[in-house]
């Protein structure tokens, strides 16, 4: 009688543990599952991160050479400033000891005269 108890309750074990397994591998199944799933998203989000990256240095490196350019036109823009101002001067000095009434400006062709009505 005990032979046969102790049969039952390890048959009643064995099927215990089989649904145990059929949980678990349905478990490991799931997660495999889930991992692929994880390591798919893994790769889109590195993709993502090196079209980013690859789009950061491009505008890193247009915003340098706008700056570079920037920098030439306030160069540029400086000298023109100078050659101006130097003009300006040259022809203040080149002017003094006439007053308003001895002098007529004219514009002819893109070119600025101007004319004396003093005779030397």
């Amino acid at each position: 009688m005990e032979l046969a108890n102790r049969n039952s309750s390890l048959t009643g074990n064995i099927s215990v543990l089989d649904k145990n397994i059929a949980a678990l591998q349905a478990n490991i199944k799931s997660l495999n599952s889930e991992v692929a799933s994880l390591s798919n998203q893994n790769g889109q989000l590195g993709q993502q991160t090196a079209n980013q990256q690859s789009q950061l240095n491009k505008t890193k490196e247009e915003l340098q050479d706008q700056q570079q350019k920037l920098m030439r036109l306030q160069s540029l823009l400086e000298q023109q400033k100078a050659q101006g101002k130097l003009l300006k001067d040259k022809m203040a000095e080149a002017l003094k000891g006439f007053s308003s009434n001895e002098l007529t400006v004219v514009q002819k062709n893109g070119k600025v005269y101007v004319v004396s009505a003093r005779k030397p």
